[in-house]
């Protein structure tokens, strides 16, 4: 019977969300996930929420959702790449396989290879901004229904530059996430990353806003 009541409440909230999400519902929604035990829809909905700048959805979704452990890589090469190298710092989400990674020396900053140059789109950040923004059509449901928020866009910059592998890592909406699956297909080639010289495969993280004017 308990199960039941959660249920309903998943099914009315999952309704409110598609015709107008907010950070209230997103949180409420995954407190029933929770006490059915789904944990990663649990995870998902306190991310949306914190998404929406919602702080203790986004204190509750890192202490909740994620872990990290803190290691010394043995190689040699790593003081060699990283320059005053100390330690490393892995996150972990419980429900995704992948892990970030980040170098730090010993004053706990961190550091960056001095061999590897990240893709970067043609002419630049400035460029890749008003491409997106030149390109981007509001959609009109979306619009309608007052549906705004960052979509956050995973894909790869293959070794000539193409993008490949689009995913929708966290999205207020699906409306959203097509419309900026749709404009990151159409960008040109990057100028492909290099490590020591050669180029290579980077998986690149990027956020893409829709806010509603006024």
């Amino acid at each position: 019977m308990e199960d039941k009541r959660y249920q309903d409440a998943i099914s009315f909230l999952t309704l409110s969300i598609e015709e107008k999400p907010t950070a209230n519902s997103y949180f409420n929604r995954s407190v029933a996930y929770y006490y059915l035990g789904d944990s990663c829809k649990f995870c998902l909905d306190l991310h949306n929420a914190s998404m929406l700048l919602d702080e203790e959805s986004e204190k509750l979704y890192s202490k909740k959702c994620t872990f990290s452990d803190t290691v010394k890589l043995a190689v040699d090469s790593i003081y060699e790449e990283f320059p005053g190298y100390s330690y490393t710092r892995r996150t972990f989400s419980k429900c995704a396989e992948e892990a970030s990674c980040f170098h730090y020396n010993q004053k706990g900053q961190p550091i960056m290879s001095i061999y590897v140059v990240l893709p970067e789109f043609p002419g630049g950040e400035n460029a890749r901004n008003m491409f997106m923004a030149n390109n981007i059509v509001y959609p009109e449901k979306a619009t309608r229904n007052g549906i705004q928020g960052i979509v956050y866009i995973s894909f790869y910059v293959d070794t000539d530059g193409t993008i490949a592998d689009i995913k929708v890592l966290l999205s207020p909406s699906d409306i959203l996430s097509n419309e900026a699956i749709k404009v990151v297909k159409m960008m040109p080639k990057w100028k492909p990353g290099t490590r020591k010289g050669k180029p290579f495969k980077v998986l690149f993280n990027m956020p893409v806003s829709f806010i509603l004017q006024g």
